[in-house]
């Protein structure tokens, strides 16, 4: 078990929530799913919560190929990261801390010692699935996907839903491959591009770029990783 747990009273029955949990050398960092959605959707109901800088920035407009483009309105994927700033105040990408995540429906703990970056995964992943208009249609591949997996491990798991998914075709499977690299290009830099104007910590955003990553790692080698998975 991962030496920080030890520095903790840990009980299992102290993440029964699904989200992440993070513990840090000091304290303990909550991101459960109905807390985020809870934060997020006050935080975005709350127009004094909202400065007019951001309101009014180009940033942190929908992105060009939005289907809600033509709204003018704010991005979406943004929502569960604005609330979230202070309490990621102060961390940067390679702090150490200890993850632990509990997916939706399942009792098992995952945990992992590993650096903010790669714990805030989480969010970048949530953001991009289920709050982005156009990264959403990507849900299923991150079907199986544990947030605190190292990246490769990720690659494979996307690879092999991508695989799945579309029946082993060849053709359908670059295509999906294409679209997913240039999406998650787009998303993840429009992304970086707003948390720079309200974060100077660069773990949430570096969280995004893994995430573009995970996609560059799909375009090249991702059949090679699997093959040599089973080696």
């Amino acid at each position: 078990m991962p030496d920080l747990i030890n520095r903790f009273q840990f009980n299992m029955n102290d993440f029964k929530e699904d989200g992440l949990y993070l513990l840090t050398k000091d304290k303990r960092l909550e991101f459960t799913n109905t807390k985020i959605k809870g934060l997020a959707d006050e935080f975005w109901n709350n127009s004094a919560k909202l400065s007019a800088d951001i309101k009014e920035a180009t940033e942190f407009k929908r992105c060009d190929f939005c289907p809600l483009n033509e709204t003018g309105n704010m991005c979406d994927a943004i929502r569960p990261t604005l609330p979230l700033i202070d309490q990621l105040g102060g961390y940067n990408s390679f702090d150490q801390v200890t993850a632990i995540y509990k997916e939706v429906g399942k009792k098992e703990l995952h945990i992992a010692d590993t650096d903010m970056q790669n714990a805030l995964r989480y969010i970048s992943i949530l953001s991009l699935t289920q709050y982005c208009q156009k990264a959403k249609m990507f849900y299923r591949y991150f079907k199986g996907v544990i947030p605190i997996m190292d990246s490769d491990d990720v690659a494979k798991q996307i690879y092999m839903n991508i695989y799945w998914i579309n029946r082993g075709e060849e053709k359908l499977i670059q295509s999906e491959l294409d679209k997913f690299k240039k999406v998650l290009f787009i998303t993840t830099q429009n992304q970086n591009n707003r948390l720079d104007i309200i974060m100077k910590e660069d773990s949430l955003k570096n969280a995004f770029a893994i995430v573009h990553i995970v996609s560059e790692l799909l375009s090249m080698n991702a059949e090679n990783l699997i093959k040599k998975s089973l080696e």
